[in-house]
């Protein structure tokens, strides 16, 4: 053997001793997921983030323990050398008061770590609050100048002094509420207000006021404040001014007039609320995958997925079959249909969950050129996350299975935006 092909040997051999030292390690964060105290049936959501800390090309598997976790997105197969990857999550606490506990599993090729656990734990307890309690409690109310401090504080002391008797409503110490908003899980990450109802029905508080003041240029005071009800969904805003001298006066008037008029003002407060609600929905959904899905045709029986709708635009139109104004969007549905047969696929996907009969009625009723379809209970319980809660609303999804456009309602200037969009989808498809 001569020397060149000795030393071409030793060369190949030493790659090989380099290429078998490579190896993957890996490391999630954070290594637990404690959610703290949830309600029964409250939607959580939180982010793995899995990072390959070695030298080699970090293999993973990734599974849940249970029904009640989903991943939004698929779990990454391979990572390489000191790449990380996001794993969104979802957990879905069960309806009963339970201390739960579940796993995510991730199976990996690092040899320290075959086997990754990351528990997830959750303290689901009761609701508290009965309709029969008629509780009252103000938090701290934030400034935005020190100098309005005094002000803040007496408007507060004023309220527990002279609640319980010009409002009817035994008040409760805000603390403990206060403690519980502050340190949960969802804390920042979704409305406040939510939060707030969150614990008023775990504290047995039916009203929770909070409000803000700033000072104006007339050196009046501007209050934005918010009460939510326990047992209603929307927030009802309350907005004014006031002197420093009759902040307090003006404070409990304002909630006076608000209970002597409380119909008028949730009715005022879900229709802001929903608008608040469809954009902050929207704002979640525009540009992400649509989440994972699957839907039964309720004449032919078949089960429908993302995979049966695949490389086509999408087009999902949510509606009751009691709703009015979604028939003029069925109809206006089945021309366009009619315009784009080969790259667009409409479903008409009814609310009316647990009556299947009444909605298969309604389809060869209206011998549609669409199917009408039904979540499974699954995919609903994914889709309430998305949903705004009334109809008609519309989803447009990509070829590429994200999700461009989110629409309530049912209107001229919506068709002519919704044609404009489908055409420009459909054409480049």
């Amino acid at each position: 053997m001569n020397l060149r092909t000795r030393t071409g040997m030793a060369l190949l051999f030493l790659l090989a001793i380099s290429s078998c030292a490579k190896s993957p390690v890996i490391s999630v964060s954070p290594e637990k997921l404690e959610f703290g105290i949830l309600s029964p049936g409250e939607i959580v959501e939180d982010t793995l983030w899995i990072k390959n800390l070695g030298t080699g090309v970090l293999e993973t598997t990734i599974r849940s323990g249970c029904d009640c976790i989903e991943f939004e997105s698929n779990p990454p197969d391979t990572i390489l050398p000191g790449d990380s990857a996001a794993l969104a999550i979802v957990y879905y606490a069960p309806d009963s008061a339970q201390e739960d506990r579940k796993s995510i599993l991730i199976s990996t090729n690092d040899k320290q770590n075959k086997i990754l656990k990351v528990e997830l734990t959750a303290n689901i307890r009761k609701r508290r609050l009965a309709r029969s309690d008629s509780t009252i409690t103000a938090m701290p109310i934030y400034i935005q100048n020190e100098k309005l401090k005094p002000v803040a504080q007496k408007v507060i002391e004023d309220f527990f002094k002279r609640a319980p008797q010009e409002l009817g409503l035994k008040t409760v110490s805000p603390i403990e509420v206060a403690k519980h908003i502050a340190a949960d899980h969802q804390y920042r990450k979704r409305p406040i207000e939510d939060i707030m109802r969150k614990w008023a029905l775990m504290d047995s508080i039916r009203w929770i006021i909070a409000c803000q003041i700033s000072q104006k240029s007339d050196s009046s005071i501007r209050f934005s404040c918010v009460l939510v009800d326990g047992f209603w969904e929307f927030p009802i805003p309350i907005i004014f001014s006031a002197t420093q001298d009759n902040a307090s006066d003006e404070f409990i008037s304002h909630l006076k007039d608000v209970f002597a008029n409380i119909d008028k003002y949730r009715r005022d407060a879900m229709m802001q609320g929903m608008q608040k609600k469809w954009a902050y929905q929207r704002s979640r959904i525009i540009g992400k995958a649509l989440p994972k899905m699957q839907m039964v045709d309720v004449v032919k029986k078949d089960t429908l997925t993302g995979d049966s709708v695949a490389d086509k635009v999408l087009l999902m139109h949510f509606f009751s079959i009691d709703c009015e104004h979604c028939e003029e969007e069925i109809e206006w549905l089945t021309k366009l249909i009619n315009s784009h047969p080969e790259n667009l696929v409409v479903w008409g996907v009814s609310v009316d969950m647990g009556e299947m009969e009444s909605v298969a009625e309604f389809a060869k009723r209206k011998n549609l050129p669409y199917p009408i379809v039904l979540p499974t209970e699954k995919s609903h319980r994914r889709f309430t996350r998305i949903y705004g809660g009334a109809t008609p609303q519309t989803i447009v999804v990509a070829p590429d299975g994200k999700v461009v456009d989110f629409f309530v309602g049912f209107n001229k200037a919506l068709i002519s935006r919704l044609e404009a969009m489908l055409n420009k989808l459909t054409k480049n498809k």
